[in-house]
Formats: structure tokens, C-alpha cells, sequence
């Protein structure tokens, strides 16, 4: 009779010293040979157990697998893979990249501090030339300019198109967080002046308004719909990192009509100490996701079937994925803090 496949735990003898090799090659005893795998990160866990006085009376030993993901960022700025609009005296300190176009109009120049990305066949404008001079367009440290400024104006060799894919695994209306702003873990200050509301299951509508604040102190939340405004405030507590994913109608039937977004309009704000790695807004739909008037936040928004709007004087310091990403008058994009 054959005998039985080993697995990949295995008991080594009390005389066996020292925790496996880390090289290529990792070798249980008495188990198999670990090869190594590209794209996946491997753990040798040992334990060790002691018996009458004896240590290590016994050692056990697994295998632990997990896959490299890529990061959903590709560029460490905005990316609108279809078109990013441009619409007056806008400034970007982040890359700005698109696969098609990078559009740049209305009165005053708009400010590249770090440049742009374009896939072959591209299109930037204004064009160098006698358009760009008078537009008064800043790329890097050029204003204007007849011939443009060629080390921030890239056309990209490979990685095109760029490509964004939802990841597998997110937060859903089965496994979230949710229920510690319905039972109060989730700290809350409400008054006349202000409220929170959330509709809790299977709604999942979240709506800050006046001076409601929220503090987020899980770590995946499931919504519908978020807008806050007025002067809300969402908080990312201390030390969290927090996943928000907000689902669609379309994918979602106990979505409301008209749902599937997030906003932040008036002086309402998101409030993240820890940067805007600690912090995952995923749109799922169409959204929109819009920051308006003096809205701010310090986050990295994956959007990649949505529009994402920054109007008047938003505010929005993170990485910023989109179909289509358009950035009016007045707001301001920064590259600090990226770190997805």
C-alpha cells in the first residue's frame, strides 16, 4: 500500500536545534523541502512544548503561505483612467497620470508640481507650443513654455494601460464592522447642533450633519451611501488602519436608488492622525465621490468605475484612483503621506 502524502506540519525529534535556514530553500525535519515561490511569502511557525522539566520536550513545526498583492495604487498620486480634467488654478503635488487624456482649462494656470503620466497615444493639453504659453500652465518649474519640460512629462514605456481592479477581499454588508456605531463602541458626540445617522442594515446609510462627529475605531465598514456635511466629522482613531467600502445599487439591490456615493461638502472633514495610508475609501459603482466647497481629507480613494470630483477649495491629501478624476478652481491635491 502507498504511503500517505506528508503534510506539510511535521514533530522533530527534541534533539533538533535552532529554527529553520532562511535561504531559498527551507527544510523541515523530518518534512518535505519548502521551494521558493515567486509572489508568495512564507512563514516557518515552530512551536516548542516542555515535558517532566525537559525543554524542548517537543517541537512542532508548519508552513504558513500568503500572496504578495499589489499595491491598487500603480501611480503615487491621481490617476483618472480614462480622463483627468483640469478646470483653473488648480495645484497638484502628485503625479497626475491617465491613460487617454490630461485636460487642462478655464482662467488660470493650473499647477503640475510633479508632473504628468500618459500611456502612448495620449494627450496632454495645452499642447507645448504657442497654446501652453498663454495658458499659463505650470509643469515642474516651468510656466508655460515652447518646448515643456520634458524630465516631468512622461510618456510611459510599459505598464499600459493602467489598469484598477477592486481586490477580492473587502469589507461586505455580511462582514463589517458596522455594528460598533449601532451599539456605541464607535465613539459618537451629538448635540442640537449636530447628528449622526446611520440606518444601520440593510440601508447602510451614513449621514453626518451640523457638528456630528464620528470616531471609526474598527477596522472595515460597509456603506451605501456616506455624505457629511455642514461641519461633521468622521475620525480615524489613533493607530486604526480603516477600510470603507461603499457598494452600489447596481450590485447591491437593498441599496437605495440614487445611493452608491461619497461626499464631503460645507467645512465637514475627515480627520486621519496616521496619513492616508491608514485610511481605504473603495467605491464600488459609479459613485460620485466629491469633496465641494471647503470639505477635507486625508485618505486614498480607489474608485476606479467612478467620477472623482474636487471642487471650490476641497481639499485632499492621498492617492486618488478614478475613471474620471476632474479638479475645479480653487482645490488642492497632495502627495504627502502616500503610503498604499
Amino acid at each position: 500500500m502507498p504511503a500517505p502524502p506528508r503534510k506539510t506540519s511535521a514533530t522533530a525529534p527534541a534533539s533538533s536545534t535552532g529554527p529553520p535556514r532562511r535561504s531559498a530553500r527551507l527544510k523541515n525535519a523530518p518534512g518535505e523541502t519548502i521551494e521558493a515561490k515567486t509572489g508568495v511569502a512564507q512563514r516557518c511557525i515552530t512551536s516548542e512544548g516542555k515535558v517532566n522539566g525537559v525543554e524542548p520536550a517537543t517541537r512542532l513545526q508548519t508552513r504558513v503561505e500568503s500572496s504578495l498583492g499589489e499595491s491598487l495604487f500603480s501611480i503615487k498620486g491621481i490617476l483618472g483612467l480614462e480622463e483627468v480634467f483640469v478646470n483653473g488654478s488648480v495645484t497638484a503635488t502628485a503625479v497626475v497620470a491617465s491613460n487617454l487624456k490630461i485636460t487642462s482649462g478655464g482662467k488660470g494656470g493650473a499647477t503640475y508640481s510633479k508632473g504628468f503620466e500618459l500611456c502612448p497615444g495620449g494627450t496632454f493639453k495645452p499642447a507645448v507650443g504657442e497654446e501652453r504659453n498663454k495658458s499659463g500652465v505650470t509643469v515642474g518649474t516651468v510656466k508655460g513654455g515652447y518646448v515643456g519640460y520634458p524630465p516631468l512629462e512622461i510618456t510611459r514605456s510599459s505598464g499600459c494601460p493602467m489598469e484598477a481592479k477592486l481586490p477580492a477581499y473587502h469589507a461586505t454588508a455580511a462582514e463589517n464592522d458596522d455594528l460598533r456605531i449601532t451599539n456605541g463602541n464607535d465613539p459618537r458626540s451629538e448635540n442640537t447642533e449636530g447628528a449622526v445617522e446611520f440606518t444601520g442594515p440593510s440601508k447602510d446609510m451614513l449621514t453626518l450633519k451640523s457638528k456630528g462627529k464620528l470616531e471609526l475605531a474598527g477596522s472595515k465598514y460597509y456603506f451605501c451611501n456616506v455624505l457629511l456635511k455642514n461641519s461633521g466629522i468622521l475620525k480615524v482613531a489613533e493607530g486604526k488602519k480603516v477600510e470603507i467600502y461603499i457598494d452600489s445599487p447596481a450590485t447591491n439591490p437593498n441599496c437605495p436608488a440614487g445611493s452608491g456615493a461619497f461626499t464631503v461638502e460645507g467645512s465637514a472633514k475627515i480627520e486621519n492622525p496616521s496619513g492616508s495610508g491608514a485610511l481605504l475609501i473603495e467605491i464600488a459603482g459609479k459613485g460620485p465621490f466629491k469633496i465641494t466647497a471647503g470639505g477635507s481629507l486625508t485618505a486614498s480613494v480607489f474608485a476606479p468605475e467612478a467620477e472623482v470630483v474636487l471642487d471650490g477649495s476641497g481639499t485632499l491629501t492621498g492617492a486618488v484612483v478614478g475613471a474620471k478624476v476632474k479638479l475645479e478652481a480653487g482645490s488642492f491635491i497632495s502627495a504627502k503621506n502616500l503610503e498604499n
